[in-house]
């Protein structure tokens, strides 16, 4: 069983190549590493040559496309039988791949697999875990909260389900959603991704408040369209939804940088 790795990039010279090292540290070796350029105005490309050369495959856009048009271009050229993603400023527990690499071959027809996330600075810690830990993500948790990161999703490479390249914000929740209606999703409940800054902090796109919520709601929209269960229960998830909006301004101020 091979992973290929599919990092998109804009501007992260400060965060990637602490990124790209997570990756070859796996205790399990993953078989490539993609690397895909979104266009980046600083020396985030050089950085990443210097230190590695060939060993990384790179591509290179001439124009920001956004992360979906990004992470799909990895994804074409991937030659692994699993794409793990992984955000240019984010990093993996060094045991993750070896994880996901039990559970997917304990069982073939899983399809999907995340694991869980957190904030916090990684420092290695050995996992003990059990097959309690592997549980099925329904479609109808999945509305009610997105607890699922980019950084920590592993996709069989011949699932036809690219990222909709339209979407610059919530494409991700999109896609866990359209997703999990057309595979075997499962949750690895144990924390093996790390990511860099909290979702409201300065520079995030998640800072784009309003721009993110429309994309959830069209993300509702679009899951209707093709579930009669969801199209009824579309009013209840708008509500929801700007709910949530409202609640996530709140908070927003303890993000905010001091003067």
């Amino acid at each position: 069983m091979t992973f290929s790795v599919v990092i998109p990039m804009y501007n992260a010279s400060q965060t990637v190549l602490r990124t790209i090292a997570s990756c070859w540290d796996q205790s399990y070796p993953v078989k490539e590493v993609i690397l895909v350029d979104d266009a980046s105005t600083d020396d985030s490309v050089a950085k990443v040559t210097a230190a590695y050369g060939e060993k990384i495959k790179l591509i290179s856009f001439t124009a920001n496309r956004g992360p979906s048009a990004a992470r799909n271009a990895g994804w074409a050229i991937a030659a692994g039988d699993f794409v793990a993603f992984l955000d240019a400023d984010d990093t993996w527990h060094t045991d993750r791949i070896a994880i996901m690499k039990h559970f997917l071959e304990k069982d073939p027809a899983i399809d999907f697999i995340w694991n869980r996330y957190t904030h916090k600075p990684y420092v290695y810690t050995p996992i003990n875990f059990g097959d309690e830990v592997l549980k099925k993500t329904s479609l109808l948790a999945l509305c009610i909260t997105n607890p699922i990161a980019p950084s920590a999703t592993v996709i069989r490479r011949t699932v036809q389900a690219p990222f909709d390249e339209q979407m610059r914000y919530s494409e991700d929740y999109e896609w866990v959603l359209r997703v999990n209606a057309v595979c075997n999703m499962y949750e690895v409940h144990i924390l093996l991704t790390y990511r860099s800054r909290p979702m409201m902090a300065p520079g995030g796109q998640s800072q784009q408040l309003w721009k993110m919520r429309r994309g959830e709601i069209k993300s509702y929209a679009s899951l209707g369209k093709r579930n009669p269960f969801l199209y009824l229960l579309f009013p209840l998830l708008l509500l929801w939804s700007i709910f949530k909006h409202f609640r996530m301004l709140t908070r927003r101020k303890q993000f905010k940088k001091p003067e």
